[in-house]
């Protein structure tokens, strides 16, 4: 059932996700991570309780009735994106950038500037050496 496709309800939205009546037993909860392809500050500037939205099943627990649903297409697995993605192109940055901090050592350390915070952590804007 991994994958499957439903339209359901937004019953409820919390900070950390949007839960989704689709017409089974129990209703399942798209993460903040899984509503978007895009980082979104908030769940509510995205769904609202009554919106009807398009949700694919990532995992369905019977026993916990724990059911884990993903509003894009490209996250349905629990970790790796799916679908067609831009093979140059990663959060605004070219495949360049990104191939710069290829041969950074593990070990070595960068200097950066934080550039936000959330509940979860802090974002940083770091230059290759």
């Amino acid at each position: 059932i991994t994958g499957a496709k439903f339209k359901g309800k937004v019953t409820q939205v919390f900070n950390f996700g949007a839960f989704v009546d689709i017409g089974w037993e129990y209703e399942g909860l798209v993460p903040k991570s899984k509503i978007s392809d895009d980082f979104i500050r908030e769940v509510e500037d995205v769904v609202k309780v009554g919106d009807v939205v398009t949700v694919w099943v990532v995992s369905n627990d019977k026993d916990s009735k724990k059911l884990t649903l993903s509003m894009t297409e490209r996250k349905i697995s629990t970790g790796t994106l799916t679908g067609k993605r831009d093979p140059n192109s990663y959060s605004g940055m070219s495949r360049n950038d990104l191939d710069s901090f290829s041969r950074v050592p593990d070990d070595m350390w960068l200097s950066g500037v934080v550039s936000g915070t959330q509940e979860y952590g802090v974002f940083v804007r770091v230059s290759p050496p």
